[in-house]
């Protein structure tokens, strides 16, 4: 990816420049821009980079050579402040910037409802789909920070197909560090007080198969969100 990042500068410095594309990399190597596929120079020629990941080199990469990092929704306050953000200060240090330089997005668990019932039916499917993102070996740095116990049974239970079975390994408490729970119309002022300048965008992550907000409860979620 790094490698990637870099050749793709270099293809955007020849479209800007004019200069011969010349770009040799440990995976990657470019050395031949015909007019065909040239679109010449653009007036805004500094195009933001993000990425996405979950573990440490990612998160370093991003603070290195991008202006973005999309942070997987699998993820915690804790994991945030111990791994993702330091990381990310590190890549941004080693080439003369800062953290603030770089936009963290995520996109963010939802357990919400208008009263408790609805709240308690949103919860099933999030479980189920923690549990997935739980049972994948490249998360596993997040269950080890916190000392959930649970990724090699997940794994077992995914190799069998055990898809449904999954979600009772997931503790409540795990839930309520991944997902922000708030009735509906607290949800904003929750999710802008769990992260508060750690990300400067979110999305909802919702698992329900029928949204029936109105615009206007959208857009107050949304003013909310913001503060």
């Amino acid at each position: 990816m790094r490698d990637y990042l870099l050749a793709l500068s270099a293809i955007f410095s020849t479209w800007q420049n004019g200069e011969p594309l010349k770009y040799e990399g440990a995976f990657y190597k470019f050395s031949l821009m015909t007019p065909f596929f040239n679109p010449g120079p653009i007036d805004h020629p500094e195009v933001p980079l993000a990425t996405a990941g979950v573990g440490p080199y990612m998160a370093r990469l991003a603070g290195e050579l991008c202006q973005g990092f999309h942070v997987h929704p699998f993820h915690t306050v804790r994991y945030l402040d111990d791994v993702v953000l330091p990381q990310m200060k590190i890549g941004a240090e080693s080439t003369g910037r800062a953290l603030s330089d770089i936009d963290r997005i995520t996109t963010v668990f939802i357990v919400t409802g208008r009263d408790q019932s609805q709240i308690e039916k949103a919860m099933g499917p999030v479980k189920a789909q923690i549990a997935f993102y739980a049972s994948t070996p490249d998360y596993a740095a997040l269950l080890e920070l916190h000392g959930w116990d649970i990724a090699d049974k997940l794994q077992s239970m995914s190799r069998r197909g055990q898809w449904e079975e999954m979600a009772a390994l997931v503790p409540d408490e795990m839930v309520e560090q991944v997902a922000v729970i708030a009735p509906f119309e607290l949800l904003g002022e929750a999710i802008r007080s769990r992260y508060g300048d750690r990300v400067q965008r979110v999305g909802y992550y919702s698992l329900e198969k029928e949204v029936d907000w109105s615009e206007e409860e959208w857009a107050a979620l949304v003013s909310a969100t913001k503060g």
